[in-house]
């Protein structure tokens, strides 16, 4: 067999594991509920072989001693003017430099993954009460400012609802698809 990434493991809170499906169904992945205690998340779509549990994202309530470790992180973003400042530099590198930030990406084609950025920046006008928790904060095209690559198109999409980490800090998304390379002028 050969070595690839297994899955990832995300948490939410409480009473969000219903919008958390709805979030990764937006970004074009399939999300079953196994009634289990993880929500299943198949990052290709076509591929949801019960048995093959491979390229998956697995996402569940968050843990007692996570969630008090969140509040308390979130308390001490309130009173604390050094955190909070730190807090709010992070959250600006975050959105302004995305590519140099923990995230972690899902390769798609470029349909899909102009699909997926449509999704999101409307879907204010598809479900208003998942368009509080995510945002496009970068697209990033061959030739454009902020590219990396010739031949990557990269798209930042951020939430509150789920992290594979401190859901306080949030969670980035690198959707991504490669092009043929544009050609100088």
């Amino acid at each position: 067999m050969a070595r690839l990434l297994n899955h990832v493991e995300a948490v939410y809170r409480p009473g969000d594991r219903a919008l958390v499906g709805r979030l990764f169904e937006l970004l074009g992945c399939a999300a079953v509920d196994t009634g289990g205690p993880f929500l299943i998340v198949h990052v290709d779509p076509e591929q949801r072989d019960p048995a093959m549990l491979d390229n998956c994202i697995y996402a569940s309530e968050v843990t007692p001693a996570q969630l008090a470790l969140e509040d308390a992180f979130t308390a001490a973003l309130a009173d604390q003017e050094r955190l909070a400042d730190g807090h709010a530099g992070y959250t600006d590198h975050n959105t302004t430099k995305p590519q140099f930030t923990t995230h972690f990406g899902m390769a798609m084609s470029i349909e899909a993954l102009d699909a997926a950025i449509d999704r999101v920046e409307n879907v204010r006008d598809t479900d208003p009460e998942l368009a509080e928790h995510v945002a496009v904060t970068g697209v990033f095209r061959p030739g454009e400012p902020g590219s990396l690559s010739p031949t990557l198109v990269q798209a930042f999409v951020q939430t509150d609802l789920c992290a594979a980490g401190l859901i306080a800090l949030g969670q980035r998304f690198e959707l991504q698809a490669r092009v043929p390379a544009v050609a100088a002028s």
